[in-house]
């Protein structure tokens, strides 16, 4: 009984250093953002990236800008899609599980749709990553037509944890 004690007060001190270790500069986890782009007009977007410990992630893309009478800063919408990553030497597979979305074209009080499981297949295809400094460059295959066209995602980690999902 004393040694299935000790071990688990060992397990439980293990397990508390390790949720208050900040992730290393090198590591995945965190929250990434690109910078904002244009969509034409006074519309925008910008992506987000937030990878979790134990192989979680949200990936969204929120827009701004983009109904008349909108101001450029002003949000429009955003499209989510969660589930779990994994990675294997410089290899990202992502595993989409869910979609959550909400457009301000509805007006304010728009619900917020969820479509589960994920209908559209993979995300982010045959990916590959680099991390230098606090920037994730992701490489991975699009389908926009029925041919793969390679793609890059350039991101950049955000320390202030209050843009967070």
């Amino acid at each position: 009984m004393r040694a299935l004690l000790s071990a688990a007060a060992l397990l439980t001190l293990a397990c508390s250093d390790r949720a208050t270790t900040e992730p290393e500069p090198q590591s995945l986890t965190g929250h990434w953002v690109t910078q904002r782009l244009s969509l034409g007009e006074s519309a925008s977007y910008e992506h987000h990236l937030l990878l979790q410990r134990f192989g979680r992630f949200a990936s969204e893309v929120r827009t701004y800008g983009s109904y008349p009478g909108q101001a450029p800063d002003e949000f429009s919408g955003y499209s989510r899609v969660e589930g779990a990553f994994r990675v294997d030497g410089d290899r990202l597979e992502f595993r989409p599980v869910r979609l959550v979305e909400w457009d301000l074209f509805y007006g304010l009080s728009s619900p917020v749709r969820v479509i589960e499981p994920y209908p559209y297949g993979i995300l982010f295809d045959s990916t590959r990553f680099e991390i230098a400094a606090d920037h994730l460059t992701l490489r991975y295959l699009s389908y926009p037509s029925d041919a793969p066209v390679a793609a890059t995602l350039d991101l950049t980690r955000i320390l202030d944890s209050s843009q967070a999902f």
